[in-house]
């Protein structure tokens, strides 16, 4: 019965999961899941949060019209991005305190590392498989 109902949680766990992972947000729900865990994370007044929700609700709507610009090449799209990133930092900067702005490129640079050791993961091969398959 106990393995029944772990069986059962993580059946409805994997299935939302891929429910979630398929689904296409729309810029204004990008920019509202940013908005909160900025909000939660970063411990935002109101005041700052309405602002922030406007920075994140810009650049997200930017960052969609470059996805579905067809006329511009990957590079292209890839620098504007950049630029859209680079101006996001100095808007925020603007609204954030100073303690605020470092804590954020803090989670940031945990974030990035912990996306680095998943990714090297998912490419590390172990010899035993290596022995099975030959």
């Amino acid at each position: 019965m106990k393995t029944l109902k772990i069986l059962a949680v993580g059946l409805f766990v994997l299935s939302t999961t891929i429910s979630f992972a398929q689904k296409k947000k729309s810029p204004e729900e990008r920019a509202q899941m940013l908005t909160d865990k900025m909000k939660s994370e970063l411990a935002l007044t109101d005041a700052q949060t309405e602002r922030v929700a406007q920075i994140n609700l810009g650049i997200a709507m930017k960052n969609h019209a470059i996805r579905t610009n067809e006329s511009m090449d990957i590079e292209a799209k890839k620098l504007a991005a950049k630029e859209n990133r680079k101006a996001s930092v100095q808007m925020l900067k603007d609204v954030l305190t100073v303690s605020q702005f470092e804590k954020m490129k803090k989670l940031k640079k945990e974030r990035r590392a912990h996306k680095i050791i998943k990714k090297e993961k998912g490419s590390y091969i172990d010899p035993f498989f290596l022995v099975l398959f030959y």
